[in-house]
């Protein structure tokens, strides 16, 4: 079985990330991180890696700087959502994917909008509910 975890955090920041995805290995299945962020798993454990590239947070330019991102690029959510749409690498393995997981709450806004697009797919929030849909 191949699942793909979406997120926008890093390992550390995701709680039970580097676990779940230990035990979906040992379990035999195949396992993809789409990611933000560089989360830095150890290569035994995480099959693939698909690094979107880092948001953009305005935190430098104060509280304007942080407004002005909500609009334009647009919350955490909507630039993950539109990372995932322009990256070849990260469609591919969303294709081949047999179970999608929102491992954060922005990823959520992207699972359910892939959703409406594969129905057939079973998409899951949240790491705990995944692992006992896959191996219970």
């Amino acid at each position: 079985m191949k699942v793909v975890i979406l997120t926008t955090l890093r390992t550390g920041r995701v709680e039970g990330l580097e676990a779940a995805v230990a035990r979906w290995v040992a379990a035999g299945d195949h396992v993809a991180l789409i990611t933000l962020h560089d989360q830095g798993l150890a290569p035994q454990n995480l099959v693939e890696l698909v690094v979107l590239g880092a948001p953009s947070t305005g935190a430098r330019l104060g509280v304007i700087g942080r407004a002005l991102v909500r609009l334009y690029p647009g919350s955490l959510a909507r630039q993950l959502h539109r990372k995932l749409q322009a990256s070849k690498s990260a469609q591919t393995a969303i294709k081949s994917a047999d179970i999608l997981v929102a491992a954060d709450t922005p990823a959520i806004t992207t699972l359910w909008k892939n959703s409406r697009k594969r129905p057939d797919l079973p998409h899951i929030s949240g790491l705990a509910a995944a692992l006992q849909l896959s191996q219970g």
